[in-house]
């Protein structure tokens, strides 16, 4: 029985994500790619790199070859952009007017041209800051939410089983998005899923049904597991006051009037509950570079996530390096 397989998915940042363009931002060292309203988004191409190698290594190159092609045949997968969520979730795709994005507090947020940044320096080959080594990226903030539609064609239970297989290298801590992502940044969750088979034999409305798949989402919350063995998972707590890294905002309103030198790091989160997402300004962060300065410069370790429970309680997660 031949069908076609439509699936959406949507997935949130778990950490901050930079994916460029390439070029530079006025005044800053990186730019963001961004669509027509100038709104982020990930390509595709993104999407499918990420994806092929993680199949490559899990699967091996004739079932990789059969679901991404290759010089003999195409793609057996259609993968669109990731494409933004506004703050009621609702998918923002092709040209919106100025109106809507700026009504929406989300939208207006992440169309700003730094919507949230880190000061960085390069280490040379003594682990210490380069000279002339500091640099800036311009990031998305934690809590993003994205849509992605995937669509295949397929005749038997065993296309299923291997879409499913391939599915499941979602929740691999690899699979990451953008700059940096083996320090952290550009982890996703997949938070929600819709997916519909449409039988092709037989079934003159096969056309009409396809073309409401791909326009309707009705979400399905899943659990997400991470198939990446973890060395360890570390919840910190701090005893008493404590500073990481070097901020520029006071953590509250009251603070701003105090002629501090040094103020801790801090960034904004996008929380969502039932009336949708909210920004969350001045988030203090412990930074990697914090607890990574304590171990050898040849630790066998990494940070692959961090969360932020609350001011003074963290929750890191680090497996083996290699």
């Amino acid at each position: 029985m031949s069908f076609i397989f439509v699936n959406h998915i949507t997935i949130e940042t778990q950490s901050p994500m930079a994916i460029g363009t390439g070029e530079r931002e006025v005044g800053f060292d990186n730019q963001l790619v961004r669509d027509i309203n100038n709104l982020p988004y990930i390509p595709s191409s993104t999407i499918s790199g990420v994806w092929h190698h993680l199949t490559l290594d899990a699967v091996g190159q004739a079932l990789t070859h059969k679901w991404f092609g290759q010089l003999e045949h195409k793609s057996k997968l259609a993968i669109s952009h990731g494409y933004l969520l506004d703050s009621q979730q609702q998918i923002v795709k092709g040209l919106v007017t100025q109106e809507r994005i700026q009504d929406d507090v989300l939208l207006a947020f992440l169309q700003q041209q730094k919507p949230m940044h880190r000061e960085r320096v390069r280490l040379n080959d003594r682990g210490v800051a380069a000279d002339k080594g500091k640099f800036d990226q311009i990031l998305l903030p934690t809590g993003v939410r994205f849509r992605v539609t995937l669509q295949w064609q397929g005749d038997s239970e065993q296309d299923l089983k291997e879409f499913q297989s391939l599915i499941s290298l979602w929740s691999n801590r690899q699979f990451a998005f953008g700059s940096s992502t083996t320090n952290g940044l550009g982890q996703v969750k997949i938070i929600g899923q819709c997916s519909q088979q449409i039988k092709l034999t037989n079934n003159p409305l096969a056309g009409k049904q396809l073309q409401a798949s791909l326009n309707e989402y009705i979400a399905q919350n899943i659990s997400h597991s991470t198939n990446d063995t973890l060395f360890a998972q570390l919840s910190l707590k701090a005893s008493g006051t404590w500073r990481s890294g070097q901020g520029t905002q006071h953590l509250s309103d009251e603070g701003a009037s105090i002629d501090a030198d040094i103020i801790t790091h801090s960034e904004p989160q996008i929380v969502w509950n039932n009336q949708g997402a909210s920004i969350q300004q001045k988030i203090p962060v412990l930074q990697a570079s914090t607890y990574k300065a304590l171990s050898p410069t040849d630790s066998p370790i990494i940070c692959v996530a961090y969360k932020v429970i609350g001011q003074r309680h963290w929750l890191i997660q680090v497996k083996k390096n290699g």
